[in-house]
């Protein structure tokens, strides 16, 4: 994956982060999570706190890693209120990860109409 600035216009970096699909930002942990589709079908948090102001440029570092074997092909994903929603596409499911321990808490949604791609979560 890579890091884009757009104050300078250059390449700043990149994570290790195999086929990665679909990014969410929780602003409030400054965490990135990025779905990947390398060896094994996951989701890893990424800290931002490197590429801030003050951070030197350093690369987003791991912090965790969501590999349930129920995680196929993570698609779209969200955080809201400490929960991080992925869409999984080749069980057309909305699954909610626990956004700082990565416990499984189950599908929100099953058998969606399509295949899923994107998401936004609101409140109602």
């Amino acid at each position: 994956m890579l890091h884009y600035c757009p104050l300078d216009g250059g390449l700043s970096g990149s994570s290790p982060v195999d086929a990665p699909v679909g990014l969410a930002v929780d602003p409030v942990t400054d965490l990135l999570y990025c779905g990947s589709l390398g060896q094994e079908a996951h989701v890893v948090a990424l800290d931002l706190g490197g590429l801030r102001a003050g951070g030197g440029g350093a690369p987003p570092t791991r912090r965790r890693v969501f590999t349930p074997p129920q995680l196929l092909h993570p698609a779209g994903l969200a955080v809201w209120a400490g929960t991080l929603f992925v869409l999984e596409q080749k069980l057309s499911a909305l699954m909610a990860f626990d956004a700082r321990s990565g416990r499984f808490l189950g599908d929100r949604i099953r058998d969606l109409p399509d295949v899923p791609e994107a998401l936004v979560v609101s409140d109602c």
